[in-house]
């Protein structure tokens, strides 16, 4: 009988070319769903300001021709922007009517925002990525923008135009958009206060204006007024996130009943200021009506453009998704989507995909040891590690190529003898030397940090024969009164920018009392300290083993120093370390940092780049997915 259940997508799309060369196609990017954005349109900026634009927010339109963005009609929801390093910036798109854009096709005349990063008298080029069919939307957007957004407020819904909110009224006081004989167009904003109500600021208004401290501005709008006691006319207010309000000229058009009336008032933005908001006034009673408003550079041509680029497309080949099962009796399999960008055939390839994602979309109920890896109806060399499986691939040029990963809820199904954490440990795969400890004398070779004067009083570090897979393991006694210090077993690995590495160990320890470890110390070319990653533990249990994924994703990075250390314990044994390279990641979107029994090995031509949002003008770096992209499962038929 043929049975069938959902699909289970799991994707390792991985350009497997460094991202810090701006000729290079940047992948993954972010909630990217298992697929690979297809076009891209460069953006140069020029930042002629006298300081760095950090995050100053500059805007392109799209459409067809010189200046224009040319990706009218794609998905908004699959647009993602990155600097030329690969670092993604949020964005914002906003419809010709002044509406916010989150999904849908995007029109011609849409605007769109992104923050710069430019040196000051310099360029800088960022990208915009699209045609990613199966991208998931993202969550948050810039809040920036250039410009007064729908200022004629003819685009709306209900009883608001689209970038404009009315301040709470109540009967006597109320803000309106109407229909009621605009300047031009069909609509204008209304505010009316009745006779005799308490003068307020009852506004309809607009905030998030991006300006430039120190630069001159001018608003020019429309007002007309029927029996207003008091002054109809527009307010600005000009100053940033800390203080909104540093100057609030308003231009006034008087009381009384007058037709459409044009107001201007210029003012020099202050030094410090970036941000403005401006809306209708009725300080008063009456009635009022406005329209048209604009806010204009006065200084010339702005310091800070963005110039887009003619579209890119990268055009891949699709291989390996209808292959025939293995004939293994595993009844369950997950493609893997491994995508090669570059123009160059990839042999050898490490492809690592994450399982806990199998396990928790199964409920638990899956076999881990019976995981495997096949392609075109033939097994590939893999590897059980930690939550992981690690397996060889050859991977064509400019392909996104297919794998599957085959698995049974039997428990009786056992892993291949290549299956191992041994036989990763000890494949060319490996960087880390002496990995076993095998090799050296009273102390392993290639492993310093053993000898006197490296440790503190008291401290033993050797070899005992108590190894996990081999004879010898590494082990560091120090007593508890010991001075406090970090002791631990070290090695220096040449490592590559813009990749990730697994750096992982087995270990057992007796009556520790602080934290065992992993520590990796990331250095340039210099030798200068670049950062710090290291995985923490507090183990009593015979030999866990414990594993850290590093991102190299620092530019000029060039070494990773490798640490086994632990600060005032007593007694603790290494088995097996590995700092091993990955060339593609089995994913679904980015995933998080994991902790499991077991370990694998990982270094991702293509590192992810995270930081939180630095304010409304700020940059904005896009954060990490939560989680793996889960869908389902096949079941192979009967």
């Amino acid at each position: 009988m043929k049975t069938t259940r959902p699909t289970l997508v799991m994707a390792a799309m991985v350009a497997l070319a460094s991202p810090a060369a701006a000729q290079d196609w940047h992948h993954p990017l972010y909630l990217g769903n298992g697929g690979v954005w297809r076009t891209r349109v460069p953006i140069e900026v020029r930042n002629e300001m006298p300081r760095d634009a950090a995050g100053d927010p500059v805007a392109v339109t799209a459409g067809n021709g010189p200046g224009r963005l040319d990706l009218a009609g794609a998905r908004a929801e699959a647009i993602r922007v990155c600097t030329a390093d690969g670092t993604e910036l949020l964005y914002r798109i906003t419809a010709p009517d002044g509406r916010d854009l989150t999904s849908g096709p995007i029109p011609a005349g849409a605007v769109v925002t992104v923050p710069a990063e430019c040196p000051a008298g310099g360029t800088a080029t960022c990208y915009v990525y699209a045609d990613n069919p199966l991208a998931w939307g993202v969550p948050d957007f810039l809040q920036a923008a250039i410009g007064i957004r729908n200022g004629g407020v003819e685009g709306g819904e209900g009883n608001s135009p689209h970038g404009w909110r009315h301040d709470p009224g109540d009967e006597q006081h109320r803000a309106l958009w109407v229909g009621e004989r605009p300047h031009s167009g069909a609509r204008c904003l209304k505010t009316l206060v009745d006779g005799g109500a308490e003068p307020t600021w009852i506004a309809t208004w607009q905030g998030g204006i991006h300006i430039v401290g120190g630069q001159r501005y001018r608003l020019t709008a429309w007002v007309r007024a029927e029996d207003v006691e008091g002054y109809a006319g527009w307010y600005v207010h000009v100053g940033n996130e800390d203080e909104p309000m540093m100057i609030g000229p308003m231009a006034r058009a008087g009381d009384g009943t007058f037709d459409w009336t044009q107001v201007t008032v210029e003012f020099e933005a202050p030094a410090e200021a970036n941000l403005a908001s401006l809306g209708t006034v009725l300080r008063g009673t009456g009635t009022a009506w406005f329209d048209d408003v604009a806010l204009q550079a006065l200084d010339g041509e702005a310091a800070l453009r963005a110039e887009p680029g003619a579209p890119e497309r990268t055009e891949l080949a699709e291989t390996g998704a209808d292959a025939a099962w293995l004939d293994d009796g595993r009844p369950y399999r997950v493609p893997v989507t491994v995508a090669n960008l570059s123009d160059q055939d990839r042999d050898g390839v490490l492809v690592h995909m994450a399982t806990a994602a199998i396990v928790g979309r199964l409920a638990g109920a899956v076999n881990r040891d019976s995981l495997r890896a096949g392609a075109g109806g033939e097994e590939l060399a893999g590897y059980l590690a930690a939550n992981a499986l690690v397996f060889e691939a050859e991977l064509p040029a400019r392909t996104v190529r297919t794998f599957h990963v085959y698995f049974s809820d039997d428990p009786a199904v056992g892993p291949t003898a290549r299956g191992s954490y041994e036989a990763l440990a000890e494949s060319d795969a490996n960087l880390a030397r002496n990995p076993g400890f095998e090799g050296g004398g009273e102390l392993p070779d290639e492993w310093p940090g053993g000898a006197e004067g490296e440790r503190p009083p008291g401290a033993e570090l050797g070899c005992v024969e108590s190894g996990l897979f081999g004879r010898w393991a590494a082990r560091m006694r120090i007593p508890h009164d010991a001075p406090t210090a970090w002791t631990g077993w070290r090695q220096d690995v040449p490592v590559a920018p813009g990749r990730s590495y697994l750096f992982a160990a087995w270990l057992r320890t007796e009556d520790v009392r602080e934290r065992v470890r992993l520590h990796a110390h990331y250095r340039n070319a210099d030798g200068r300290r670049r950062a710090v990653r290291d995985e923490a533990a507090r183990q009593r249990r015979p030999r866990p083993q414990r594993h850290e994924r590093l991102d190299a994703a620092v530019g000029d990075l060039r070494h990773a120093s490798g640490h086994r250390d632990l600060p005032a314990s007593p007694d603790h044994e290494h088995h097996g370390d590995r700092l091993a390279r990955r060339r593609a990641a089995g994913r679904g979107g980015a995933r998080p940092r994991r902790r499991a029994r077991g370990a694998s090995s990982a270094a991702r031509d293509g590192a992810d780049r995270v930081a939180g949002q630095r304010g409304s003008e700020g940059l904005s770096r896009r954060p990490r997915a939560p989680a793996d992209s889960v869908r389902g499962h096949h079941r192979r038929p009967q």
